[in-house]
């Protein structure tokens, strides 16, 4: 049998392909005027480098899959951001730094002044790429990110002045009613600090306020209805913490950063849930569309 010359790829798959279909060796070589030892070793060739396939294809599949569920992950990272965060989470921190209220990381310049909208979102590591990779993957849905970017940047610019409200009435309130802030003697307490920005903003949307309404003093206490705010040990100085809150809350009702948190707060969470919805939706498929520069290499 003449040197044939050299066997391709393509030729050693066919030679597979008719050997599993059940013919012999001697008859695919004949037809393919081949010496049967060529055509023997072409079949192992190939059915190696078949197997070799079969190992790499599972292998970019297992990975594949690994890197959706990261994709995943970091898109519930994205979602876990959209968080309306009430102004109680805030009031106090200002006046009361050792709070039990968790404060909320401010995600602009604590500066009364000016806002200045900083990233507060920073990630170390494989988390910090995933967190960027999962928008190359979802880059066709420009609208979900336009309105999730929107929605970051307007609540931020909510928390600024809840931030800055909060500074104004716990100080006023500090100055004029000559108490300081404590936990528990005499002094104003943080739920003071946080009904002072609520009946501020209740009183700036509706031009009521339940807390206002509800001011009472009752053994050496300032409170509103049940609340406590205040605990004073002369009855002077216990007259003139209620006057106090009501004039602050009054005077900062009628302040920009009242009117804007009473309007923003409800738009808010009413934009939230339509917002969410399509990062819930991909999260409950648990699938990713589309590639990113990390996987696009192993995606045929």
């Amino acid at each position: 049998m003449p040197r044939g010359k050299k066997v391709s790829p393509i030729e050693r798959e066919a030679w597979l392909a008719k050997f599993q279909s059940g013919e012999s060796i001697s008859e695919i070589a004949a037809q393919a005027n081949r010496h049967q030892s060529t055509v023997s070793k072409g079949i192992r060739q190939a059915e190696d480098e078949k197997s070799r396939a079969v190992a790499r294809a599972s292998m970019y599949q297992h990975t594949l899959e690994t890197h959706n569920r990261a994709m995943v992950a970091a898109l519930v990272r994205h979602k876990e951001r959209l968080s309306f965060r009430p102004p109680s989470q805030i009031a106090p921190y200002h006046s009361h730094k050792n709070s039990p209220v968790r404060p909320p990381d401010f995600p602009f310049e604590l500066n009364p002044r000016e806002f200045i909208r900083h990233d507060d979102w920073h990630v170390e590591g494989i988390h910090g790429l995933e967190n960027d990779l999962i928008r190359h993957h979802l880059r066709d849905r420009i609208t979900m990110w336009r309105n999730y970017d929107k929605w970051l940047d307007d609540h931020a610019r909510y928390l600024w002045h809840v931030w800055r409200l909060s500074v104004d009435v716990s100080e006023n309130f500090r100055a004029e009613s000559r108490l300081e802030p404590v936990r528990d003697k005499e002094g104003f307490f943080d739920s003071c600090s946080i009904s002072l920005v609520e009946a501020s903003v209740e009183l700036a949307g509706t031009g009521e306020s339940e807390l206002v309404a509800g001011l009472n003093t009752d053994h050496g206490n300032v409170n509103a209805g049940p609340i406590r705010l205040a605990h004073a040990e002369s009855p002077e100085s216990l007259e003139r913490a209620k006057l106090v809150f009501e004039t602050v809350v009054g005077q900062a009702a009628r302040g920009g950063d009242a009117k804007i948190i009473a309007t923003e707060a409800p738009r808010l969470t009413q934009l939230l849930p339509g917002i969410k919805r399509p990062f819930e939706l991909i999260q409950v498929m648990q699938i990713v569309e589309g590639v990113c520069e990390a996987c696009k290499p192993y995606v045929k």
